[in-house]
């Protein structure tokens, strides 16, 4: 990580450096909404990171 924000680089550089990590989580938030509409206690403790890289490819049916 310091290399992306070291001094020395410009803060073009360091804005391009970021837009991967960025553009990743707003991909997870969108995945969680999509599967999870309505925010429930606890929510906030469960790694949505892992369980997007291990499930986001796979189709999930609605069983509302």
């Amino acid at each position: 990580m310091k290399r992306y924000f070291s001094r020395t680089n410009s803060p073009a550089q360091r804005l391009s450096a970021t837009k991967p990590l960025w553009r990743y989580f707003q991909d997870v938030i969108a995945w969680t909404k999509r599967l999870f509409p309505t925010y429930r206690k606890g929510m906030e403790k469960v790694e949505w990171g892992i369980l997007y890289n291990q499930y986001h490819e796979k189709e999930f049916e609605d069983t509302r």
